[in-house]
């Protein structure tokens, strides 16, 4: 049971790392591309508008969300360390004890 626990909270931590690159990525860098569309004059796809307007989101509460992303990161990789301890130090104990 932890064996999966510590799968379950590294999948976590893994899309949690990939949200805080995201969010990262669309308050820092997609706006020198949206820089660039502007100049071009052209009109926006609709996918591009959604991704205009989840960047302005991004910049806006990126202060507080990132910090959020970084502590559940944090926390899911001590859980995924701790369950996979526990599992080995179960697994250990089994095989001392002679059970299986």
């Amino acid at each position: 049971m932890m064996k999966i626990q510590s799968c379950v909270a590294a999948v976590l931590a893994l899309l949690g790392i990939l949200a805080l690159a995201g969010v990262i990525h669309l308050a820092f860098v997609f706006p020198r591309t949206v820089a660039v569309w502007a100049d071009e004059g052209r009109a926006l796809s609709v996918a591009q508008k959604a991704l205009v307007h989840l960047s302005d989101l991004c910049k806006s509460f990126g202060v507080f969300l990132a910090p959020v992303l970084l502590l559940a990161i944090v926390g899911c990789g001590a859980w995924a360390v701790l369950a996979g301890a526990t599992a080995r130090k179960e697994s250990a104990n089994r095989e001392t004890d002679g059970t299986h």
